[in-house]
């Protein structure tokens, strides 16, 4: 659907009214993003629990990713959202907490976590690259990969 945006007013008759135009082209054809997602994890306790984790991966998933595309000027607009392509975003965490020293009067505690993320643009619409300012979009790519001019 279009959004609208006030305008300006105007007079109709003797009374002053307010102004609405599209501040967005409608694209009919327009859907949710849709994710698929598998998680899986193990946690772990030993030595009376002075020492636990977690040790966990995700793979998702999303179809139907949205994106402005750059309109031609003469339309009017400078972009239209559209659903683009599909997207992986794939990656493991891994979480470790220590119990070093416990008294009645001190207790220390270490608590880490890393983790690791790779996303990947599975297709676009046509294989198409997208670009945009310092940033493209492209198959076989992370999202926005940024590519700058060297000499």
């Amino acid at each position: 659907r279009a959004l609208y945006s006030k305008s300006g007013d105007y007079i109709s008759g003797t009374a002053l009214a307010a102004g609405l135009a599209p501040s967005n082209l409608a694209n009919v054809d327009l859907a949710w993003e849709k994710a698929t997602t598998l998680d899986v994890a193990m946690e772990f306790s030993l030595f009376k629990d002075r020492v636990s984790g977690t040790i966990g991966y995700y793979n998702r998933i999303n179809s139907n990713l949205l994106l402005a595309q750059p309109l031609p000027l003469t339309s009017g607009f400078g972009s239209i959202n559209q659903n683009v392509g599909k997207m992986r975003n794939r990656g493991f965490e891994f979480e470790l907490s220590t119990m070093n020293i416990k008294t009645k009067d001190f207790t220390w505690r270490t608590d880490a976590n890393i983790a690791l993320n790779r996303n990947k643009i599975l297709n676009l619409i046509d294989g198409q690259t997208l670009l945009g300012g310092s940033f493209a979009i492209a198959v076989g790519r992370p999202i926005n990969s940024i590519y700058t001019l060297s000499l």
